[in-house]
């Protein structure tokens, strides 16, 4: 090896020496004195000084940064396929081991869900009940986002909705969930559908629709500009009503192909839809308002005037349970029941007296209502404060057509 020493700022060349005798190495022997020629010349072009610098690649600016901590895939990608996320979590922000608010409630014919606003151990709060409801385990969903509605075609085949267009799903009884969202940002609040290969989730600006339990999913319908999209329910495969704010109701019978605006009798926000076929359809929403459709006429059953004066709470959600067994629920603890498809309606109690956001009920007697139940309020100085105290939740049950209640989970 061979070390060299070269004075740089002159240009002067001192020598090499080997590394391993330390001698001075031979100078290299210019080209002209071995073939006696010159040596020739090279031409080096001047430099230019008014010559552009080459361009600069477009680079888009940076984006800001969004909300929620949402990977990119599966939204982004056009070919995404569903993920398991059993040891993932996609993060919206909740608050880690807290409870809220319970919005979604369904049973399986084995088992019952419910969809809570919160977080526990890192996920979002899926609960499963035990054989006799009386022990709600949180069941790892693999995301954080607050969850809004959950409806199952069976024990084995459950979905589970929320914010940041989340969408999972298990065939596993919770053991494992899989990524199926649409393409959305927005919140999914809700979710039907008639078959496994036929369901709805409708966001705050969307109605998607899928046929292979969410691997690809199909905007059927764009929201109206200035309405938020709140539920959806379909009577029959296909025959699917969506509702909003401002009386907005929308009403398809060819599975989205084509639209009709329905002309309900009030302007207010329409909370919930619930039919048990194309002939009878209800709907509840601000002020009361209690609605139904009858062989195609919509008629007011109670509540719901289109007037400044609130004089009634809310009713937030319907749900049936055959036999001409309807249910409503809605703010300040209110319940209602019609044994008779809903010519009459009775007011029931409630344990604790939550706002009812979610029914669920089959034929057997057995309902079940999640909803929040907020804290004490303070007074300070004749202003009220803050809730205080617990809150969120509770889930409650009742197995005889809610004449009788028990709190079976309290956030």
């Amino acid at each position: 090896m061979h070390r060299c020493v070269l004075l740089v700022a002159g240009l002067v060349f001192l020598g090499c020496s080997d590394s391993q005798s330390g001698k001075p190495a031979p100078a290299p022997t210019p080209a002209s004195a071995v073939s006696g020629a010159p040596a020739p010349a090279v031409d080096v072009p001047p430099l230019r000084r008014d010559t552009p610098p080459p361009p600069v690649a477009d680079v888009d600016p940076p984006k800001p940064k969004t909300p929620f901590a949402i990977p990119p895939e599966p939204w982004d990608a056009p070919d995404s396929k569903a993920r398991d996320v059993g040891n993932m979590i996609i993060s919206c922000g909740a608050s880690p081991d807290s409870f809220g608010t319970a919005y979604g409630v369904w049973g399986t014919g084995k088992e019952v869900w419910a969809a809570v606003d919160g977080a526990r151990h890192g996920h979002a709060a899926v609960l499963r009940a035990s054989a006799d409801f009386t022990q709600w385990s949180p069941v790892p969903s693999g995301t954080t986002c607050p969850l809004r509605s959950v409806f199952s075609f069976g024990p084995d085949d459950v979905y589970v909705a929320g914010w940041s267009g989340m969408v999972v799903r298990t065939t596993d009884r919770g053991a494992t969930f899989s990524l199926v969202p649409p393409r959305t940002a927005n919140a999914v609040g809700s979710l039907w559908g008639s078959a496994p290969d036929d369901l709805w989730a409708l966001g705050s600006k969307h109605a998607w629709h899928t046929a292979d339990h969410g691997a690809t999913w199909q905007s059927l319908r764009s929201i109206d500009t200035g309405i938020e999209a709140l539920s959806l329910w379909g009577v029959a495969a296909g025959d699917v009503y969506l509702t909003g704010t401002k009386g907005w109701l929308m009403h398809t019978t060819d599975g989205g192909k084509g639209w009709t605006r329905e002309k309900p009798p009030t302007r207010l926000t329409i909370y919930d839809v619930w039919g048990d076929s194309p002939g009878r359809v209800f709907t509840v929403g601000e002020n009361g308002a209690l609605l139904r459709k009858l062989d195609g006429k919509w008629e007011r059953l109670r509540g719901g005037k289109s007037d400044d004066v609130y004089t009634e709470p809310s009713l937030q959600v319907v749900f049936g349970a055959g036999d001409k067994l309807v249910y409503a629920g809605g703010a300040e603890g209110t319940f209602l029941r019609s044994r008779d498809g809903g010519d009459t309606w009775v007011a029931l109690k409630l344990p604790m007296k939550p706002s009812v956001y979610a029914i669920w009920a089959d034929a057997s007697g057995s309902v079940f209502v999640g909803g929040h139940t907020p804290g004490k309020q303070e007074f300070h100085g004749g202003h009220v404060g803050s809730p205080v105290g617990p809150q969120g939740g509770p889930i409650l049950h009742s197995s005889d057509h809610g004449d009788s209640w028990s709190v079976v989970w309290r956030g």
